[in-house]
Order: structure tokens, then C-alpha cells, then sequence
């Protein structure tokens, strides 16, 4: 069979709802798939704590430890453990709730193999969907079809397994694509606001409220789109904007310059100058005359 014709087999699934205080720690044999359909979880994997609200996935993969614990005081996780391919230890292999430091050399055994790579499904721990509402509808379906036990209850089961991970893969490059398309609008709306306001000190604080992010989410999301910090990218605009001035407008003495760009005085903006080009604003126009 080929790798990336798959086969899931459907180990464990039940709708789940939680409403006290609660933590897990474990390493898991197979792969679990948890959609958070009310309140939020807070997961901790590879190193990193992060929390999985209403509409995200949360993905677990074979012998990688977590931990999850709730956040919040009620939280409704339908959940399946599933294997990718069924193979002659799929219907042996039970639900794991312990850490690898507690399994017998046998239960060592019982990890599958992890092929999301393979599969071209390298999915994050967490997963933020375009439109989770079919996925977890279809989640439902292969829920409905453990419990109630019907005829070809597994092969239907693979093909929901099947159909719910495709949408899921689609969903999650669809929400990249999306917020990739939100940021450039988006910061193609900051990068006008600040050469509009170029004559004045932009903050930080006031471009993250003008993109209606957190401060601390418009500086990563800034520097991940423009590849620097807002300060130095602003910086730069206003560097590039006073060399203009002094080199194209030698109607405007350096005082003029620095009261244009709302510098206090000629003196604070003469050490900004130098600071960000090198030289003296009056030394930078007397080599470029």
C-alpha cells in the first residue's frame, strides 16, 4: 500500500464533557484528534504551553508526552484515537493513559509509526480552522457510529476517518491562506498610516491599536510580515523621510526640519540623526550639495 493512501482504523472515540478541575499526563500510542466544542484546554507539548479554544483541534501524535488540563470550568472534548494505517495490531493495541516512564517494555512496544510528514500532515499540536463546523460534524458521525454498533461499523468509520482528515488538512491551509491575505491588507493599511503620520512619532501602541491587535501580537505578527520591529521599521521611514528633507528642500534650515517632524528641539533631533545614519544632519547636507 502506498504511503499516502490511507487507511484509519477508529480505536476509541466518545463525546466528552468535563466540568471540574482536571490533568493529564501521558504519551499515547497511536494519534488522537480532540475538538474543542465548548470552553478551552490548555495543552502543554514539546516544550511550549498553549490553549486550544472553542473551534480549534487539538492533535496528538504516538510517543511525544503532553499535558493537558483544563482552562476553563467547563470544557465539552469529543475526542478519537485512531491509527493512520490498520495493520494486524490495530484491534490490540488499547488506549494509553500512561507516561513512557510507567509502561512495561511491552507497552514500549505499542508506539505507531508516526507518518504525518509522509503524509504531508506535519500538523502543529494545535490547529486553528478556516471553517470547523463540518469537521466537527463529521467528528459526530464517526462518534455515533462507535456507539451504536451498526453493520460495516468499521469501514465506515475508515471512510468518516478518512473524509474528516482531508478536511481537516483543507481547513488548516485554507486558515493560513486567510490570515496571510488578512495580514498584507492589513499591514498594508499600517505600513499608509505611518507614512501619512511620517512627520510625527508613531508609537508601537497606536499602529497595534489601529490594526485591532494586542501590542504584544502586532509586534510578532509585524516583524513576521515586514521582517523587522515596528520600531526600526518606523525608524527607518523617518530616517529616509528627513534625508529627503535636508538633501530636496534646502529652503528648510535644520530647526525647520525638526520642528516639521515634531523633534523638541534641533539638538534631539540632530542626535536621532546621527544615531540612525552616522553623521551629523548638517554634515549630511554639505556632502550632498
Amino acid at each position: 500500500m502506498r504511503r499516502n493512501m490511507i487507511q484509519p482504523y477508529v480505536r476509541f472515540c466518545m463525546q466528552d464533557t468535563v466540568d471540574r478541575k482536571w490533568n493529564v499526563s501521558r504519551s499515547i500510542w497511536d494519534y488522537e484528534l480532540i475538538y474543542i466544542a465548548e470552553g478551552s484546554m490548555v495543552v502543554q507539548c514539546d516544550g511550549t504551553q498553549s490553549i486550544a479554544n472553542v473551534g480549534d483541534i487539538v492533535f496528538l501524535r504516538p510517543d511525544v508526552p503532553h499535558i493537558l488540563s483544563s482552562g476553563s470550568e467547563v470544557t465539552r472534548q469529543p475526542h478519537v484515537h485512531f491509527d493512520f494505517f490498520k495493520d494486524d495490531l490495530s484491534a490490540v493495541i488499547p488506549v494509553s493513559l500512561k507516561n513512557k516512564c510507567d509502561m512495561t517494555d511491552t507497552e514500549k512496544t505499542y508506539f505507531r509509526r508516526d507518518d504525518l510528514v509522509n503524509l504531508g500532515m506535519d500538523f502543529p499540536t494545535i490547529l486553528h480552522l478556516y471553517d470547523p463546523v463540518p469537521i466537527r460534524n463529521i467528528l459526530y458521525r464517526i462518534i455515533d457510529e462507535y456507539r451504536l454498533n451498526l453493520p460495516m461499523r468499521e469501514t465506515f468509520m475508515s471512510a468518516l476517518m478518512t473524509e474528516m482528515l482531508v478536511s481537516v488538512q483543507r481547513s488548516y491551509a485554507a486558515a493560513k491562506t486567510e490570515l496571510r491575505h488578512e495580514h498584507i491588507i492589513a499591514f498594508d493599511n499600517v505600513q499608509r498610516y505611518i507614512l501619512d503620520n511620517i512627520d510625527r512619532n508613531v508609537t508601537v501602541a497606536e499602529l497595534a491599536e489601529f490594526a485591532y491587535l494586542s501590542k504584544y501580537h502586532f509586534i510578532r505578527a509585524f516583524t513576521e510580515y515586514f521582517g523587522t520591529t515596528p520600531h526600526k521599521f518606523i525608524t527607518r521611514l523617518r530616517t529616509d523621510r528627513a534625508k529627503e528633507l535636508i538633501i530636496y528642500d534646502s529652503s528648510l534650515s535644520l530647526s525647520d526640519i525638526a520642528e516639521k517632524m515634531n523633534f523638541d528641539s534641533v539638538q534631539t533631533f540632530s542626535i536621532w540623526f546621527k544615531k540612525n545614519v552616522g553623521i551629523a544632519p548638517s554634515e549630511y547636507r554639505e556632502k550632498r550639495k
